[in-house]
């Protein structure tokens, strides 16, 4: 089973996907999310609850898109924990198929491989997270018409409610 959860940029989709899998109340998830730390997007991974800077630091090496600068081994950090993903986990999430991906950076590489997988029987449930404005796109590059659309505020089938942030995590 796929699932898209989306919504328009800086509404709560991160946070509340933190509250529902870092924090628990789904047990077993891997994958990542990409929350912003002390004013800075990190990667966090859902199996070990590491994090790592996603904004690129003096001297790394820079993936680019508009005026954003992240740091290419964070993402090929992220790839990992999304390729190594348990298959007896209980969902897979990643967070965020974005510009960078349809375009065939950032967690591209690890997007397609986890489609495929969440279709053969026995997978965990795919989550990825898109923003309302690149939905209609990402539906239609990465073949996910069979998918599942949830908003904040939705049930994640099978699972709690989405609740928009009140506060941040």
């Amino acid at each position: 089973m796929i699932v898209v959860l989306t919504g328009p940029i800086q509404t709560g989709k991160t946070t509340a996907l933190r509250r529902v899998f870092a924090n628990g109340a789904i047990p077993g998830a891997a994958g990542v999310l990409q929350p912003v730390i002390n004013g800075r997007r990190h990667v966090l991974s859902l199996a070990s609850g590491e994090t790592r800077p996603l904004e690129a630091e003096p001297g790394d090496e820079v993936v680019r898109v508009g005026r954003f600068a992240f740091s290419a081994a964070t993402f090929a950090w992220a790839r990992a924990r999304v390729d190594s993903a348990d298959s007896a986990g209980s969902w897979l999430v990643v967070d965020e198929v974005g510009p960078l991906e349809l375009r065939g950076e950032g967690l591209a590489d690890a997007v397609g491989p986890a489609i495929a997988r969440a279709r053969q029987p026995g997978s965990p449930r795919l989550l990825l997270v898109v923003r309302e404005t690149l939905l209609d796109r990402a539906v239609a590059d990465l073949g996910l018409s069979d998918a599942d659309v949830v908003r904040l505020g939705d049930r994640l089938p099978g699972g709690p409610r989405l609740h928009p942030a009140q506060t941040a995590l």
